[in-house]
């Protein structure tokens, strides 16, 4: 049994996930940058910053690990390599100013996914919702160096339950956009 605001119901015994593959399908997502974000501010996703000073990310990682009642975890993360010891340190100052202040960069983050989840509830016969915000960044030593930011969030309503299955799909109609570099990975509920 899965539960969504206090109501239960049954857990599909299927799910079915939308697949969406870069260079075939244009309609994706990228660390919650949407295309008209992209279009307003000329940023790509290497572009994409919540403050003057975060590091460029070289790539972007988005995970959505989907729960049986359609709600979904998102983490997105942001990678900038860190080649030289010049830059670690450069990267050191941003982490030691993250850390001190995480909701200098948390706030402009939940700002934007807020708007790209209303913007997808308005296109949506489903109720959606965007809550649980945090974020956090270190340095990751193997197999290269990197400096990483992620952010995390639940959207709940993200996926339509229909029939036995959990089907990811709709939300990406509404133009989001992933890049070149970039990974998208979508994980089913456990035990589908």
């Amino acid at each position: 049994m899965g539960t969504r605001g206090g109501e239960s119901r049954s857990v599909p015994t299927g799910v079915a996930v939308c697949a969406v593959v870069v260079g075939l399908v244009a309609v994706v997502v990228l660390g919650g940058v949407a295309v008209a974000d992209v279009a307003a501010t000329g940023q790509s996703s290497a572009g994409y910053q919540v403050a003057d000073e975060q590091p460029d990310p070289d790539n972007t990682i988005t995970r959505i690990d989907l729960a049986a009642d359609g709600s979904a975890t998102w983490r997105i993360t942001f990678r900038t390599r860190l080649a030289t010891d010049e830059e670690l340190e450069e990267y050191e100052r941003f982490r030691a100013s993250f850390e001190n202040d995480t909701d200098r960069y948390l706030d402009p983050f939940e700002e934007r996914m807020t708007g790209v989840v209303a913007g997808a509830n308005n296109e949506s016969d489903r109720e959606m919702t965007a809550s649980d915000f945090r974020a956090s960044t270190s340095i990751q030593e193997v197999p290269r160096r990197w400096g990483v930011v992620t952010f995390r969030f639940t959207w709940d309503g993200f996926a339509a339950l229909e029939d036995d299955r959990v089907v990811v799909g709709d939300v990406f109609g509404s133009g989001f956009y992933i890049g070149e570099d970039d990974v998208l990975e979508v994980a089913s509920p456990e035990g589908f």
